[in-house]
């Protein structure tokens, strides 16, 4: 029981990193999308 016990938290955390590594890219991702349109449109 201890053992499967321990997988669930790893796979858990294992998920929350995941998510926490794509909402950054996200976060890190918007300013940068922002910043090509802005100057995409610029003459």
């Amino acid at each position: 029981m201890a053992i499967k016990a321990c997988n669930m938290e790893k796979r858990e955390d294992r998920q929350m990193t995941l998510a926490g590594i794509i909402l950054m890219g996200v976060i890190a991702a918007i300013p940068g999308w922002f910043l090509y349109e802005i100057f995409s449109h610029a003459p």
